[in-house]
């Protein structure tokens, strides 16, 4: 299983390292015939956030606004340069400060389409006639310090996993 787990996850705080990471982050695409095959015309894969510390951690959830747009992805360029991939503003008809609770060694699991109609922002496309296009990702992972988090006592923070490489269809 954890052959699954491509990505290795570092935590930052916003105000520079963080001395004991509390989660880590991974992306979770098996290696298939060689690679890590993704089709963005309609495959799903997930995302794992788990809490690595020995304390209960709350995280928003990403129903509702406050957890909705924690996650996103940086491709990497050939030249360097680093593309963000995130999730467009989401509508609300109900909304507030939902969070959830991982127990020490507990896995949040986002479940990731980037073929979702409207909802992601600069997916990666395989490019016409280069299939499959092999392209470098991570994931990125942040709660931003805010009244809420501060009143609820929900972690704040940022987690990136390693840079890996993936075969886009």
């Amino acid at each position: 299983m954890l052959g699954l787990f491509v990505l290795l996850g570092v935590t930052e705080s916003l105000f520079g390292e963080d001395p004991a990471p509390k989660l880590e982050v991974k992306i979770a695409i098996p290696v298939h015939h060689h690679q890590r095959s993704l089709n963005t015309n309609g495959d799903h894969f997930h995302v794992l956030v788990k809490n690595i510390s020995d304390q209960p951690l709350r995280l928003w959830s990403e129903h509702f606004s406050w957890g909705y747009e924690n996650l996103t992805f940086e491709e990497i360029t050939e030249d360097g340069k680093v593309r963000t991939i995130q999730k467009n503003p989401g509508e609300w008809s109900k909304n507030f400060p939902d969070w959830l609770e991982l127990k020490p060694d507990d896995t949040y699991v986002l479940n990731v389409k980037f073929a979702a109609p409207g909802v992601w922002e600069n997916p990666p496309q395989a490019k016409a006639g280069e299939k499959p296009t092999k392209i470098k990702l991570r994931a990125v992972y942040q709660i931003s310090p805010d009244k809420e988090s501060n009143r609820l006592g929900v972690w704040t923070g940022k987690v990136v996993s390693a840079v890996d490489t993936y075969a886009i269809w």
